[in-house]
């Protein structure tokens, strides 16, 4: 028997099971809202300041997903813990130096 040793993930959290979530769903609503049936709710003969309405209604879904997406990008940053590589490794070096003995 095999086992895979090394390489198993850490149990997630709750809230890393959330962004997970919405990581996978908002590409799907982004596809979802960019379907000719819902187009077709936008689409008439109707300008806003020169603009077609369907024009506007797919920048609104795209402005919106990226807003998202940034906020799911900017909690992912903050809960990740610093990798051991990212720290130096002679902070504890210089530390005993300037202890006295």
């Amino acid at each position: 028997m095999v086992q895979n040793r090394g390489h198993a993930r850490p149990p997630q959290s709750d809230g890393d099971k959330k962004r997970d979530n919405a990581v996978f769903l908002l590409p799907l609503f982004g596809c979802v809202f960019s379907l000719p049936p819902m187009m077709n709710l936008f689409n008439h003969k109707v300008l806003v300041f020169g603009i077609p309405l369907a024009f506007l209604y797919l920048l609104g879904v795209w402005t919106i997903m990226v807003v998202i997406a940034f906020f799911i990008s900017r909690k992912s940053r903050k809960t990740q813990a610093p990798s051991p590589e990212a720290e130096p490794q002679n902070r504890d070096l210089t530390a005993d130096q300037n202890r006295p003995r």
